[in-house]
């Protein structure tokens, strides 16, 4: 099942790459599991997502590339999908940073998490995440997220 929250109307694993002559729309998983990462590319592409898939695999290199990504670089990103849980750091720290950078506060950020538990969802949700999938979702509800980005994104 995929929970998005209201629309705003406002604004292989590789290291993620933010640079300006990137002109290659791409999505983060920030997960330190390689089996979702292996599984999440498959599921974009069966359900027809364009964005590259590119993993940040520790919750510390995600809070340092998203506190210090600048205005202007990062323009390809697309999306991110973050896990929750890691050996060392929370995905909820995460989720305030991208929000507290001015330069990705307005990325499309799915949790993509096991958990079931409803405080996360709820927490997920009251830091801005665009949307609750629980791990493993079907292409069809990689569908519906597909649609819900793009109708945000219009």
């Amino acid at each position: 099942m995929v929970l998005s929250r209201p629309s705003n109307p406002s604004p292989q694993t590789k290291p993620a790459r933010a640079t300006p002559e990137d002109d290659v729309p791409f999505a983060v998983l920030i997960d330190d599991d390689s089996v979702s990462a292996n599984v999440l590319r498959s599921l974009m592409a069966e359900a027809g997502f364009v964005e590259e898939l590119q993993v940040i695999s520790s919750a510390e290199v995600a809070l340092t590339y998203f506190s210090a990504l600048r205005p202007g670089r990062g323009s390809s990103l697309q999306m991110v999908f973050l896990d929750l849980g890691f050996p060392q750091g929370n995905g909820f720290e995460i989720l305030r940073a991208i929000r507290a950078n001015p330069a990705s506060a307005g990325l499309y950020v799915i949790v993509f998490t096991g958990s079931e538990h409803r405080e996360d969802k709820d927490d997920s949700f009251s830091l801005g995440a665009d949307a609750y999938l629980k791990k493993f979702p079907t292409v069809g509800e990689m569908k519906t997220l597909r649609e819900n980005f793009a109708l945000r994104n219009s």
